[in-house]
């Protein structure tokens, strides 16, 4: 395995650097800023590569294409260490097909908030739906879009089993999404699955798109352990799934949400669209169950696996009813439920029947994690661990040392601290506190399990904290100590 450097940042010395190299060969950039690109590079078929620059703000490629900026087929290859200043509307930085490719530490930035702009695209093409991970990322006004299969029918993605809990899907975990303009920070259809875990939101929402013409829904996802953000934007909903299943889990919304809500909807419930129609009891696609209004509507929220492979000799196969459940979402302690968005004269998607609020799926365990094609970079993620219960460590003891010292009128305040710190508020600890969760969620190694058993006795130190707060306070509210 040899280092290719690329001559320069243009777009053909860096794809006259990707058509040298060999399979295994790292191509590297250069530091700068490139000139504006217009077409984009390849990966050529069947190459592993790995496209590496000096730093997400060192170098940074500039496109204004309608092609992907870099596209990948058919080959596990990896980009990192790259910043994308994205200037058209409507383009994606990074296109990916095939299995177990990776996409990570990078930033992608849009060059206009009012424009929808994929930083990395997940394609599927004749290999099937697209594995891979996208991870350690930043996306400023963009977004991740999984596309299970170019048929936008993806028919023989809904024939498969579901699936949850394994590595059949594309997964995003451990970015940063931030928005300026109302969009989401993930998005899919066409038999798209993902699951998207550990990651942090500001001013953006999760959705998965629905049948809406000649086309088939988003097939599954697995939503768990994110942190969503409420912050200047407004934004209407957290969760928006409109089609296919899954399971949706531990995570945690902070500001002020007017609408903390995990919105399912059927979008066929109240419009119509070519060839699908309305679910209305009309649609040969739908299940038409009598006086129920067209229900089981096609791949909405709740169905799952098709009895047979839809084809034009043989359509219209039933399907399996397989519901959504959530369970653990909180927004400052309280309960965020699921519940049906605009539904029609006979509502279609159903509590206890379609989903299940505050239920755990039966016999479901999430994929492990850190994902395997992280590799090597598991060590990186137990010292960024190490250093954030360092830091609630020293908090910790700052407030031990100030019991002795403090005067009477200030003990509720800290003991306001050790409830809300802010400590617990800066996103490396968080970031820390969201690894052992996963962690503690699955089969920690050795090392895995001393940092969670770290974490259970900072959080007694707290609580011992806090009752002698409470002690003394009663002492001084009965003595005149002072």
């Amino acid at each position: 395995m040899a280092i290719v450097n690329a001559l320069s940042l243009s777009e053909t010395d860096v794809q006259d650097a990707l058509n040298t190299a060999n399979v295994g060969d790292t191509v590297m950039l250069p530091a700068g800023t490139s000139p504006i690109w217009t077409s984009g590079v390849e990966i050529p078929n069947n190459k592993k590569l790995k496209i590496e620059g000096q730093g997400i703000d060192t170098t940074i490629i500039v496109s204004d294409t309608a092609n992907p900026t870099i596209q990948f087929h058919f080959t596990p290859s990896e980009v990192l260490t790259i910043g994308f200043d994205l200037r058209r509307n409507r383009s994606q930085a990074i296109e990916a097909s095939g299995k177990d490719w990776r996409v990570h530490h990078n930033k992608f930035n849009s060059a206009n908030s009012s424009y929808t702009i994929q930083g990395v695209r997940a394609f599927g093409l004749d290999q099937g739906h697209p594995t891979g991970l996208v991870d350690h990322c930043i996306f400023n006004d963009t977004r991740v879009l999984v596309i299970g299969d170019a048929d936008l029918m993806a028919n023989s993605i809904w024939a498969e089993p579901l699936g949850l809990g394994t590595n059949n899907a594309v997964f995003v975990e451990d970015c940063e999404f931030y928005a300026t303009a109302l969009q989401n920070a993930i998005d899919s259809n066409y038999g798209g699955r993902y699951v998207f875990r550990y990651n942090y939101l500001e001013d953006m929402y999760i959705e998965a798109h629905a049948v809406q013409g000649e086309s088939r829904a988003s097939r599954s996802w697995e939503i768990y352990g994110n942190v969503l953000h409420y912050g200047a934007l407004g934004v209407w909903t957290p969760f928006f799934l409109r089609g296919g299943t899954g399971v949706v889990f531990n995570n945690t919304l902070t500001g002020g949400w007017t609408n903390p809500k995990i919105l399912l909807n059927s979008r066929r419930s109240t419009q119509s669209f070519p060839v699908c129609l309305q679910c209305d009891g009309t649609s040969l696609w739908d299940g038409n169950e009598p006086s129920e209004g067209g229900y089981a509507c096609r791949d909405q929220p709740g169905r799952s696996t098709d009895e047979w492979e839809w084809t034009t000799e043989n359509p219209y196969p039933p399907q399996e009813l397989d519901p959504v459940y959530a369970w653990n979402n909180k927004l400052n302690g309280v309960d965020v439920l699921m519940q049906e968005h605009n539904p029609g004269p006979i509502p279609h998607v159903v509590e206890n029947r379609d989903y299940y609020n505050n239920t755990m799926k039966s016999g479901y365990t999430p994929y492990v994690y850190p994902h395997p094609l992280q590799g090597e970079e598991e060590m990186a993620n137990i010292q960024e661990v190490v250093t954030g219960l360092d830091k609630i460590r020293d908090y910790v003891d700052s407030v031990r040392n100030r019991i002795t010292t403090i005067k009477a009128t200030t003990f509720p305040a800290l003991d306001s601290q050790l409830t809300n710190s802010k400590i617990l508020e800066n996103k490396d600890i968080k970031r820390s506190i969201q690894q052992i969760q996963a962690w503690n969620a699955g089969t920690p190694t050795a090392d895995q399990q001393k940092l969670i058993d770290d974490y259970d006795a900072i959080l007694i130190w707290r609580d011992e904290l806090r009752t002698g707060i409470s002690g003394v306070q009663t002492a001084l509210d009965t003595e005149d100590v002072f």
